[in-house]
């Protein structure tokens, strides 16, 4: 469902040229193989899910430098090791017990979330060997020019920003050999195509796999995909289920990255994102069907009065992500290698929510319910075809509130953004 995961609008495979797999300065003839200090110049930042990527008649061998879009010094590239090829396979070491971190989908609100999550982490901060850097799209997106101000751990200049395209595997892999990170973190995208979805997954994951500096990799799905077969009605597996190619894609990137032979791989399976109660950053999308022409605020939903939906901060999946990189950096840290972790922090009725939003909207909010409509009563903003009807009807049959439990059974309960916190943050989008 969008509840669980990334929105991303229509994505065009007319790929430019390979890009560079870094960002820095065009007046640099600067390449990672010769280790050249590139000449102070402002970072640029990139969106991997928005427009498609300004082109580049450069190869990625030769790394060529893109102009500058911000006043913040590069990161030093001599802080980056060497590969001899961008073929996929890399000959470089990395130093034991180094922590280098790569963040996918690094300007959406998991990704942004997590950088976030890992900077705010002191025991990772100590560490001289902690290197953090973006996967992105998009060089010159607005979205991700913000990420310029934030600075790295190591140097305290910006976070370093690797171009790629979830659909080039050749970008893929040319930006895993240029930061050889050893922990990667993917939060795959839902689009209207769910088999393209699935591919572009499996180039992530192929490319991670290629990669041999790479040894824990990080994923989110949704809660409640490794218990599909719980659902009422899903049968065999799923063929006529509601949106059931959603789940079995959801299901099939869990296989495929438990299969892929990574040292050590963890999935994150958040519930209902908060985010969904906010349209703007949700691209349009909205779970409460409130209209305009509404004299007292009023929630259309398929939701029961009496089930309880799990819900959780999208960027929340970022204390999850920290957690697992501190962890793996204790001796015997083993408490999220190869497992799944629900998540979500909160579950409440439809009738509760709409107490909160009273609160916090300082108006009457009330709940309309498509289990009381009449025949020739009011018209439901969301169809029973709609994507939002179906999902809110999946949770009247399907009980979510475990991630909660399951949170709090490891601690991360009390890290973990609250409903009001939340709807208070973004009072004025509501």
């Amino acid at each position: 469902m969008a509840s669980h995961s990334e929105r991303s609008s229509s994505v065009s495979l007319d790929l430019p040229s390979e890009p560079s797999a870094f960002h820095q300065n065009m007046n640099s003839s600067a390449s990672f193989g010769s280790l050249t200090k590139p000449p102070s110049s402002p970072l640029m930042a990139s969106s991997p899910l928005m427009s498609s990527s300004s082109s580049s008649s450069s190869s990625m061998d030769s790394s060529l430098i893109l102009p500058p879009f911000s006043p913040i010094e590069p990161p030093d590239l001599l802080d980056f090791p060497t590969s001899s090829s961008s073929s996929g396979t890399n000959t470089a070491t990395t130093q034991p017990h180094q922590e280098r971190i790569l963040i996918l989908g690094a300007t959406g609100n998991q990704g942004r979330g997590t950088i976030h999550a890992l900077l705010s982490s002191k025991h990772l901060l100590s560490r001289t060997n902690f290197q953090l850097a973006a996967l992105v799209r998009d060089p010159t997106s607005a979205a991700s020019l913000s990420l310029s101000l934030t600075p790295s751990p190591s140097s305290g200049l910006p976070i370093p920003l690797l171009k790629a395209d979830y659909s080039s595997p050749t970008t893929l892999s040319s930006a895993f050999t240029a930061f050889r990170p050893t922990t990667i973190f993917f939060p795959p995208i839902l689009s209207d195509d769910f088999t393209l979805d699935l591919s572009y997954a499996q180039n992530v994951i192929s490319a991670a796999r290629q990669c041999s500096s790479v040894r824990s990799f990080i994923v989110s799905t949704a809660l409640g995909t490794d218990r599909r077969a719980e659902f009422k009605g899903w049968g065999k597996n799923g063929e006529w289920y509601p949106m059931g190619s959603y789940w079995r894609a959801k299901a099939e990137i869990e296989q495929r990255v438990k299969e892929a032979g990574f040292e050590s791989w963890t999935i994150i399976r958040p519930g209902w994102f908060l985010h969904c109660l906010v349209p703007q950053r949700m691209m349009g999308w909205s779970y409460l069907g409130f209209r305009e022409t509404d004299e007292v605020k009023t929630i259309r939903t398929s939701w029961r009065k009496g089930a309880k939906v799990a819900w959780v901060d999208a960027e929340d999946v970022g204390v999850v992500v920290r957690a697992v990189v501190e962890d793996s950096c204790e001796e015997n840290g083993k408490r999220y290698r190869n497992r799944g972790v629900d998540l979500a922090v909160e579950a409440v009725t439809v009738g509760e929510l709409a107490k909160k939003m009273a609160r916090v909207l300082g108006e009457e909010v009330k709940v309309l319910y498509a289990e009381e409509q009449q025949v020739g009563g009011e018209v439901m903003t969301v169809t029973d075809t709609y994507p939002i009807a179906i999902s809110q009807r999946w949770a009247n049959e399907f009980d979510t509130t475990y991630g909660v439990d399951a949170a709090r059974e490891l601690g991360l309960l009390g890290q973990l953004t609250t409903m009001d916190e939340f709807l208070d943050r973004n009072k004025g989008l509501l």
